[in-house]
């Protein structure tokens, strides 16, 4: 079989990307960690450091991270995130009993978990 000038068996259709460029595209969308494909500046901004275990910065966190916190899930964390671009950034954990659709009470099970940025109390 004869194939035309310029032509390989990586681009099998006229004009097409080829099984070549579907892999890395493939491969870029498994390797990619969540944090960055969610929009999220990244962990280093999301958890803070300090004298005890880190803490998620639930100012900082994406709906992504928050939905790993334990009883919160995917849909109670787009409630967060939901509340948080709507008001603005929470300023004490106390505040977080203010999102709609939150069991009451839910943020005291979490408070070592919790932060709300370098000025945490």
């Amino acid at each position: 079989m004869t194939r035309p000038a310029g032509r390989s068996d990586l681009d099998p259709s006229p004009g097409g990307l080829g099984d070549a460029a579907v892999l890395v595209v493939a491969v870029a969308l498994i390797v990619v960690p969540p944090w960055l494909r969610s929009g999220c500046e990244g962990p280093a901004r999301t958890w803070r450091e300090g004298t005890g275990p880190a803490k998620m910065d639930v100012n900082a966190a994406s709906a992504y991270e928050l939905s790993l916190l334990p009883g919160i899930g995917e849909t109670r964390a787009m409630r967060l995130v939901e509340y948080r671009r709507a008001h603005g950034p929470f300023r004490s954990l106390e505040e977080l009993e203010r999102v709609p659709g939150m069991p009451p009470g839910w943020w005291e099970r979490l408070r070592d978990l919790l932060s709300v940025g370098e000025e945490d109390p």
